[in-house]
C-alpha cells in the first residue's frame, strides 16, 4: 500500500512541474494572519493539517510549511470564494461538536494518531459533506507545500527542498503577488 507522504512526494512532483511555481524567497511576508491564533475553529483545522501532513525525517509537515497562515491567506485573497472560508470553519465546528463528541470523546486534539486517523476515515466515509471538507484540506495543504514562500506557504522554500524542485525565473516580488495586482 502506498503511503500517504509518498504518495504526496509524487503527486506534488508532478504537479509542481505542471504549475511552474515561481517566485522569490526574500520577499515581503503576507499580510495575513499565519498562524491558529485563539479561534478554536482555525485551532481544529491547524490540527487537521498537522495530521494529513506530519512531520516525518528529511520531510516538512503543516506547521514546517506554515500551511495555516497560507490557508487563512489564501481565504482572505481578494479573489477568494467566500463560501469556501465558510465551509472550512464549519467543518471544523462540525468535526468538533459531532464527530469528537459523538464518536470519540473530548477534542480532535486530545486524541491519539489513530484515534485521529479513524475520526477523520468515518468523516470520510460517513458523508459527501466529508469527503468534500477534507478534500479542500488536502488541496490547499499541497498549494502550500508548492507555493512561492511570497505567497505565505512554503516557508523556507521546505516543499521545495524536499521535493528538489528548482523554482522558474523571474519570481515576483511581493508588490506584484498576483492578488497585489489585483487591486490595480
Amino acid at each position: 500500500m502506498l503511503r500517504r507522504r509518498a504518495f504526496l512526494k509524487s503527486l506534488t512532483a508532478g504537479a509542481g512541474l505542471v504549475l511552474g511555481v515561481t517566485e522569490i524567497a526574500d520577499a515581503a511576508p503576507v499580510p495575513a494572519a499565519t498562524d491558529a491564533g485563539s479561534d478554536p475553529l482555525w485551532e481544529i483545522i491547524a490540527s487537521v493539517q498537522a495530521h494529513l501532513l506530519p512531520v516525518e525525517a528529511g520531510a516538512p509537515g503543516a506547521a514546517q510549511i506554515n500551511a495555516i497562515g497560507y490557508l487563512r491567506a489564501a481565504l482572505d485573497a481578494p479573489d477568494a470564494d467566500p463560501q469556501e472560508k465558510k465551509f472550512l470553519l464549519a467543518g471544523a465546528g462540525w468535526l468538533q461538536k459531532t464527530w469528537v463528541r459523538d464518536h470519540a470523546g473530548g477534542s480532535f486534539d486530545t486524541l491519539t494518531v489513530s484515534g485521529r486517523e479513524a475520526l477523520l476515515r468515518r468523516m470520510e466515509r460517513g458523508s459527501e459533506a466529508g469527503r468534500n471538507w477534507l478534500a479542500l484540506l488536502l488541496y490547499y495543504l499541497l498549494e502550500a507545500l508548492l507555493t512561492d514562500p511570497v505567497y505565505g506557504g512554503n516557508t523556507r522554500e521546505a516543499g521545495w527542498t524536499w521535493l528538489d524542485y528548482i523554482p522558474g525565473f523571474p519570481r515576483p516580488p511581493a508588490d506584484k503577488r498576483y492578488f497585489e495586482l489585483l487591486k490595480r
